[in-house]
């Protein structure tokens, strides 16, 4: 072999080793940068959740309250109008039922005798003393019809208990029915309890006169509600 051909083949065996550790540093190179993208970095996320509770708006909107509103509470008054005021008050007419005892009543020839009941509807006792005012009523208006009552009062004073009854006796005059005088239709009696000026109403229908009278008399309230005299 010639010294020439020696020597290419020894420039040959030279490069290709040369090739091969230059091959061998670009592998180590690569494995370098594998091995440090091996592992990549997390991606970024975003801060972790907070709490689901907005203060702000929790003490914006409170829960709703168990108190009773204004507008749910019972109104309890006093005096006028009350619950049955203290108790041996005087009864008020807005706590009294007052109505015809008809099934306790007579009739005779001069008129019908008929006990009227005043019924505590009020939660305490509360009394009663005297007679009251009744007189007949005519029209839409409630229109005054003839005389009132004639009234016999004194008596005892009447306590009354929630619930139970006191009765004056109340006669209503046959004569309007008989008589030549001006004869009118009554729609019922207007009632003022013993010493109250607020009136209640009682439909029934009935004859009376604009003039002459009284046709109507009653006497002072007892206990009970059979009262007809």
């Amino acid at each position: 072999m010639s010294t020439r051909t020696t020597l290419t083949r020894s420039a040959l065996a030279g490069g290709a080793a040369l090739a091969a550790i230059a091959l061998a540093g670009c592998g180590s190179a690569l494995d370098a940068a594998g091995a440090g993208s091996s592992a990549p970095n997390p991606p970024a996320t975003s801060a972790a959740p907070t709490a689901t509770t907005d203060t702000s708006t929790d003490h914006a909107t409170p829960p709703p309250s168990s108190t009773t509103t204004s507008a749910d509470k019972p109104t309890t008054t006093t005096g006028n109008g009350g619950t049955g005021g203290t108790s041996g008050s005087m009864c008020r007419t807005a706590n009294l039922r007052i109505t015809l005892n008809k099934s306790a009543g007579d009739a005779d020839m001069q008129g019908s005798h008929l006990p009227l009941v005043f019924t505590n509807t009020g939660s305490r006792s509360c009394t009663l003393q005297s007679a009251p005012g009744v007189s007949y009523v005519t029209g839409d208006s409630g229109q005054q019809a003839g005389t009132p009552a004639t009234r016999h009062t004194g008596g005892p004073t009447v306590t009354i208990a929630p619930g139970a009854s006191a009765s004056a006796g109340l006669f209503l005059s046959s004569a309007p029915q008989k008589s030549d005088c001006h004869q009118v239709p009554a729609r019922g009696l207007r009632i003022y309890p013993p010493g109250n000026t607020e009136a209640a109403f009682i439909a029934e229908q009935d004859t009376t006169c604009s003039d002459g009278g009284p046709y109507l008399t009653v006497g002072s309230v007892h206990p009970g509600s059979h009262t007809t005299s």
